[in-house]
């Protein structure tokens, strides 16, 4: 299988400018033969979306969007990507799942931050369970950027009682995907990576993280997207702060990655806006 990180700057609810973004990633990873892509943490949307999250009308064009053009987009590959979801009169921020042209599975957020700059509690309702969704044959372990911020071991401290990645290992996934929009500051990027090897050392489980990139209102994301394997080794890591995207072959329990093709100078030419 080969899996393909885009790492991505949105714009906040600029849904046309960020699905068109989408779109060009997809394609790209298609005409490489990626088996699945991941998007970040609320991509169609950006983030962090705030009060725009009460607007019907951008609800409306999320939905349209990936329904008629997401969707379509998955009959050859699948489709990992974050968005708001209106279910039963309540928002989720969920990770949806594409393939062959339909939404093969869904995974709400469980922890939802409300401290310090997030406030999510205050748009969205917390995921009622957590179940790990099959995708040519892998049981993958879907979380959600704070889902993966909860480790007992990790932390002298925990803010929540319940811990997605537990659960999802618990029930048998073959490793763990996060989809995040994780601001930076200095020292981020190294307590995420450390945080992330310890958990899949641990677990003897590999794990894969996507990042958003770009500045939004006071917040820098930094993207730093990376994947760890099963012995709790960083195998491959995107950029930081700057659009890239990652290819990861996985087969037989290992994931590695395939460092032959690099997306970066042909889905993000920045060269040319710097020629003379």
């Amino acid at each position: 299988m080969r899996i393909a990180l885009a790492q991505l700057n949105p714009i906040i609810a600029n849904i046309k400018y960020n699905t068109a973004k989408i779109l060009q990633a997809i394609d790209f990873a298609g005409r490489l033969k990626a088996d699945l892509v991941i998007f970040p943490e609320l991509a169609i949307m950006g983030y962090p979306p705030r009060d725009l999250l009460w607007r019907q009308d951008i609800l409306g064009q999320v939905e349209t969007a990936l329904k008629k053009e997401i969707a379509p987009k998955s009959h050859k590959l699948g489709v990992l990507i974050g968005a708001p979801v209106v279910d039963s009169g309540n928002l989720y921020n969920a990770a949806l799942l594409f393939y062959e042209g339909r939404l093969l599975g869904r995974q709400d957020k469980t922890l939802l931050p409300d401290y310090d700059v997030f406030e999510e509690n205050r748009y969205f309702k917390p995921a009622l369970k957590r179940e790990l969704l099959m995708f040519k044959g892998l049981k993958l372990g879907l979380t959600v950027c704070e889902d993966i911020w909860n480790d007992k071991d990790y932390w002298n401290r925990r803010i929540y009682p319940v811990d997605p990645v537990e659960e999802l290992i618990a029930q048998g996934a073959d490793f763990i995907i996060n989809i995040s929009a994780s601001p930076y500051h200095y020292g981020k990027i190294d307590l995420r990576s450390d945080m992330l090897q310890k958990m899949a050392g641990k677990y003897h489980k590999n794990f894969i993280y996507v990042n958003q990139v770009g500045g939004n209102d006071e917040l820098i994301f930094d993207g730093s997207s990376l994947a760890v394997d099963s012995k709790g080794e960083i195998i491959g890591r995107a950029g930081s702060f700057g659009e890239d995207m990652l290819f990861f072959g996985y087969q037989d329990n290992i994931l590695y990655l395939e460092n032959w093709v690099r997306a970066k100078e042909e889905l993000f030419p920045e060269k040319i806006y710097r020629a003379p």
